[in-house]
């Protein structure tokens, strides 16, 4: 489990599996721990690269760097990527969908394929719940409420207690209330639609019917990407 620097940063990274190369971004608060239960699954068709962002987990400390556009951002994953030899890979993001869309309109030539999540602008339907949290942050100078509201507000009622067992713990260990104030601040700000028309390679948009991911705000994102 190598840790680079890169761009003024240190990156932790994790690989596993063997096949063709997928790096994972997670959100700003799990990062690597977003893709801890289908990682396994994965890895046994293909290499799987997990890291932390930036100033999260286990890429500490917090970098004095640019976090307008993303672009240090999607320059780690290159980092990532040169490190280990590789020319091209699958780009697979959740939350953090504006790295990933970022990355795979400066990089075309290195992206493979791109799954993503439409959260790669600002969403007015969620902003409130990350603005509270900034004030939690302040008052009790811990994620700790936060992580559990995150855990509940886009959950089924039946998996709630199961997240907040697993997700809260998580939350904390990653993400201190500095760098979420930080992330926050820029993802509040950050518009990349204007790499969608850059992007070339093959591309899977992640869409539900339901909840967080299938409510109006988000469907309209596939008349844009499409």
């Amino acid at each position: 489990m190598p840790t680079i620097d890169a761009n003024g940063a240190n990156i932790w990274y994790d690989v596993q599996g063997k096949g063709e190369p997928v790096v994972a971004i997670g959100g700003m608060a799990l990062v690597s721990n977003q893709f801890d239960f289908c990682t396994p699954h994965l890895a046994n068709k293909a290499q799987v690269i997990n890291f932390d962002l930036r100033g999260v987990g286990k890429s500490r400390p917090i970098p004095k760097l640019n976090y307008t556009d993303y672009a240090d951002q999607a320059d780690d994953v290159i980092a990532v990527m040169d490190d280990m030899g590789l020319e091209k890979a699958h780009i697979w993001a959740a939350a953090c969908s504006h790295i990933a869309v970022r990355f795979a309109a400066a990089y075309p030539e290195r992206t493979a394929s791109l799954i993503f999540f439409p959260w790669y602008s600002p969403k007015q339907t969620i902003n409130h719940v990350f603005d509270a949290g900034v004030e939690l942050s302040y008052a009790f100078d811990s994620m700790e409420q936060w992580a559990k509201i995150i855990a509940t507000a886009f959950t089924a009622e039946d998996r709630q207690q199961k997240l907040l067992d697993w997700e809260v713990p998580k939350i904390i260990e990653n993400l201190d209330p500095e760098m979420f104030r930080i992330h926050w601040r820029s993802m509040k700000e950050c518009n990349r639609r204007c790499d969608l028309e850059q992007i070339k390679a093959p591309t899977l948009l992640l869409m539900g019917d339901a909840g967080v991911a299938g409510n109006e705000a988000n469907q309209r994102e596939l008349a844009r990407v499409s």
